[in-house]
């Protein structure tokens, strides 16, 4: 399908700017769909939006309408009365998000059209913006930072790396929990990684974020990863592009997987509109290392604070580490229970 941008743009370029009046100018997609979406202007002002038109009783139910920093919600009436129809109008409230917005319609309008009757389309319109919501809370529209943009090569890096290719692709995705800001990237039955990724060469340390990331006494297995690479121009690879080969081998394996690694991308705050910003800085492989995070260990657990002390971040020097590594084979037979 012609993306939500492309039309926005079409409608601007063939609408009679001397003949314009208040309100809609509009082009219905997915004209199979049960309920009406349409790709549509607000005049004044060529503001972008999403509309979607049902029966007045299904959208009776929304006791809030989500809105964020680049989009607003809200109803309105085409058909009065009960019996009549009702417009839900997803508007862009801020320039900044207009490619964000684009994103977002062309996400949002597909799975409304995938649904089965109007009432479920209002459901899976409402809630999928509150994902958005979400993400436009957290992220913003300036990209991921650098130091977001390394700890997810490294987290994605290890998926293909591990994963991917040796389980099924379902099991992959649902073991990778980094997006979700658990306390280890990745857990399958109670077994954990903890990915940390650094850039530095020669590689020192690594930052722990909380006093949970490393306490072995909460799992089965706890194992740290710690995956070396080094900015390279001309021999490394982008986010997009191992985004892009991620994409590729879970397609390959199980299409539907591929629906839960976008949305855990989109919660680790990727999107594909911000690639240009990330395929300049490209990355190679150096070394990854694993180390079991046992009695003795350098790290810090609640059991070792004070009173008074409910939390803390902290930095484990490399080769304090040393004693305690494991093989990358060994590591992941022993994560995968194998």
């Amino acid at each position: 399908m012609i993306s939500a941008g492309e039309i926005w743009d079409d409608l601007a370029a063939t609408t009679d700017l001397g003949a314009l009046r208040d309100g809609w100018y509009l082009r219905r997609i997915y004209p199979e769909a049960d309920s009406g979406i349409f790709v549509a202007l607000r005049q004044p002002g060529a503001v972008p939006a999403l509309l979607v038109e049902v029966d007045s009783t299904s959208v009776g139910l929304v006791a809030e309408y989500p809105s964020a920093r680049g989009f607003e919600l809200y109803p309105e009436s085409v058909i009065p009365g009960p019996r009549g129809r009702t417009r839900l109008c997803l508007v862009l409230a801020d320039t900044r998000y207009r490619e964000v917005l684009e994103v977002l319609v062309n996400d949002v309008s597909e799975r409304i059209a995938l649904t089965t009757g109007e009432s479920e389309a209002v459901r899976t319109f409402i809630a999928r913006l509150r994902v958005w919501q979400s993400f436009m809370r957290k992220h913003g529209v300036e990209g991921l930072s650098k130091e977001a943009q390394i700890g997810l090569f490294g987290e994605l890096l290890f998926l293909a790396a591990n994963l991917v290719d040796r389980i099924p692709a379902h099991d992959s995705v649902d073991a990778w929990k980094g997006p979700f800001r658990e306390s280890q990237d990745f857990k399958i039955r109670g077994r954990c990684i903890e990915v940390k990724s650094t850039t530095a060469v020669p590689p020192i340390a690594v930052d722990i974020a909380s006093m949970t990331q490393l306490d072995e006494t909460l799992v089965e297995l706890l194992l740290l990863c710690h995956v070396s690479l080094v900015l390279d121009a001309s021999a490394g690879e982008s986010l997009p592009e191992l985004v892009g080969r991620i994409r590729a081998a879970i397609q390959i394996q199980d299409a539907s997987a591929l629906d839960s690694f976008n949305s855990k991308l989109m919660e680790a705050g990727y999107l594909d509109t911000h690639s240009e910003l990330y395929s300049s800085t490209r990355y190679r492989h150096r070394e990854t290392k694993f180390f079991e995070v046992a009695d003795g260990f350098p790290r810090i657990a609640a059991r070792d604070l004070r009173d008074g002390i409910s939390e803390c971040s902290y930095t484990v020097i490399l080769a304090a580490c040393t004693p305690y590594g494991v093989g990358v084979s060994e590591a992941i037979a022993a994560f995968l229970g194998e």
